[in-house]
């Protein structure tokens, strides 16, 4: 919903009550990259990193917090981390993303299909095809594969209010009807 201020407020206080909870704490560094935090974000996900150094997504919030700051190498060396770690749709969408955003054409492309392969088997969602697509700047499809998760009503579609890959596709129009049809208009 963007209310990153409240999100950032319930985090802290289920951090008071579990301090150890690495989910929580994941949380907490995500609520600081979408608040544009970037600086707390990093530090904090270094520490979990220390902490849990075998968890990818501590690795691709901390790629993509590297490419808020135009540290594109270091975000897709984050990035391949996460992806031998976990070879899963969400890191693999992850580093086609930071491939794009570096101008790894080829490389993203191949992710691309990768993740259309797994969409065809129930294994990824459009969603994260579609980030790898705006990274591109290729947005007619990425607002194809939105509406494929759109129409199979899929059940990671509601992060595209808030998942950072897919920014570039706020200030088109495509994207507030989205909300406006999934009724979450800002």
């Amino acid at each position: 919903m963007g209310r990153f201020d409240e999100a950032l407020a319930e985090i802290k206080r289920a951090q008071e009550l579990d301090p150890l909870s690495l989910v929580i704490n994941v949380s907490l560094t995500r609520a600081h990259l979408l608040k544009g935090d970037v600086n707390t974000c990093i530090e904090q996900i270094k520490k979990l990193i220390e902490l849990h150094p075998n968890y990818a997504p501590n690795h691709s919030f901390l790629g993509l917090a590297y490419i808020k700051q135009g540290r594109y190498t270091e975000a897709l060396a984050e990035m391949q981390k996460a992806v031998k770690l976990q070879r899963s749709s969400d890191s693999l969408a992850n580093l086609g993303y930071a491939n794009a955003i570096s101008g790894k054409q080829l490389e993203a492309n191949a992710i691309i299909r990768e993740l259309e392969g797994r969409y065809a088997k129930r294994e990824a969602p459009g969603r994260e095809i579609s980030a790898v697509y705006a990274a591109l700047g290729k947005n007619d499809q990425a607002f194809a594969w939105l509406e494929k998760d759109f129409q199979v009503r899929s059940g990671d579609f509601s992060t595209i209010t808030w998942h950072p890959t897919l920014d570039s596709l706020r200030n088109d129009p495509r994207y507030a009807d989205l909300l406006r049809r999934m009724n979450l208009s800002r």
